[in-house]
């Protein structure tokens, strides 16, 4: 049996961003920036909206949005690019997967690959969200400001526990679509087409599994919120003071925030990205 990929790579350099920055822009980056503020400070959610409105009104749905947060929409590319390049060269060669571990396998190096390349923008979009002394609705000067005070590195803080949490994240994303996929298909026959509606409902379930990194992701936004003390602490040092402050309840703030979008996100990128390659 020939394999061939169902779209030209180009085509998904287009459509990755695009999602995206839908996903974002439909309160996607809200739901994100309530999270990430709740892991780093523990506030209650409503104490933080309310912050948030206080320095900037209704662009408070874009806090740190533009233009860091804007540059991310290229997240989707790594995603949707190397998860397909990876399993059509598995299917390609002929490995001895299954479906599902080929979609873990997949998932993992799109993770990595999305990891190394979204670090940086993730911390100054951080930065911008957590210093409550600044209004956040554009933060271009931000960049040569954090170069400037803490070097060019700082840029970095958070990537091991970036790569480990993107290459789970995506890697029980993508597995988890796969085996519900086989399931379905089992179920109704080898020949079934999934509906839009299953394939979203099948990403938002993906989205929500991955959310046993919860853990992982709330050490990260520790390690790249804004601070005043300007000390460029590693990433294990980071967690060894949230665990010494708050026992293992600091890794899991954030939880009910991290659920939704998470599953939200998914559901963008890998249901609506599905039912557009389908095509």
């Amino acid at each position: 049996m020939t394999i061939e990929r169902k779209r030209p790579p180009f085509e998904k350099i287009a459509v990755g961003p695009m999602l995206v920055l839908g996903e974002m822009l439909c309160f996607g980056h809200y739901m994100e920036s309530l999270k990430i503020a709740k892991q780093a400070t523990g506030l209650p959610y409503k104490q933080i909206a309310s912050n948030f409105w206080k320095l900037d009104g209704p662009m408070s749905f874009y806090r740190g949005f533009f233009p860091y947060g804007f540059i991310q929409m290229g997240k989707g590319l790594p995603v949707l690019f190397t998860q397909s390049e990876v399993k059509y060269q598995l299917d390609k060669n002929n490995v001895n997967l299954s479906n599902t571990q080929k979609g873990i396998v997949s998932g993992i190096s799109a993770g990595v690959a999305q990891a190394i390349i979204i670090t940086p923008l993730q911390r100054l979009k951080t930065v911008a969200l957590t210093d409550v002394q600044n209004k956040g609705s554009n933060t271009t000067g931000l960049f040569s400001k954090i170069i400037k005070e803490e070097g060019a590195k700082s840029l970095f803080k958070g990537l091991p526990p970036m790569i480990i949490k993107r290459s789970l994240d995506w890697g029980i994303r993508f597995g988890t679509i796969s085996y519900l996929e086989k399931q379905i298909k089992l179920s109704k026959g080898e020949d079934y087409k999934l509906s839009n509606v299953e394939k979203i409902g099948i990403g938002f379930t993906g989205g929500i599994m991955s959310c046993f990194t919860i853990p992982v992701d709330t050490w990260l936004a520790n390690c790249q919120k804004h601070s005043d003390n300007k000390k460029n602490m590693s990433a294990i040092e980071v967690g060894k003071n949230m665990f010494a402050k708050n026992g293992f309840n600091a890794f899991t703030r954030g939880m009910t925030m991290r659920i939704l979008h998470s599953g939200y996100h998914t559901a963008w990128i890998a249901g609506l990205g599905s039912i557009i390659f389908s095509n």
